[in-house]
């Protein structure tokens, strides 16, 4: 199988994986830490 033709059939599974699983839970840890941070300095 060509490269191009891998990346062509890969590259939405990564896109969609990166999307639906790792973006929820940066936003997540993000949110947690800032709420936290918040809450420490008072």
């Amino acid at each position: 199988m060509r490269r191009s033709t891998f990346l062509a059939f890969i590259a939405p599974s990564i896109f969609m994986m990166v999307f639906f699983i790792a973006a929820p839970l940066l936003t997540v840890f993000w949110q947690s830490y800032t709420s936290l941070n918040l809450f420490l300095r008072k």
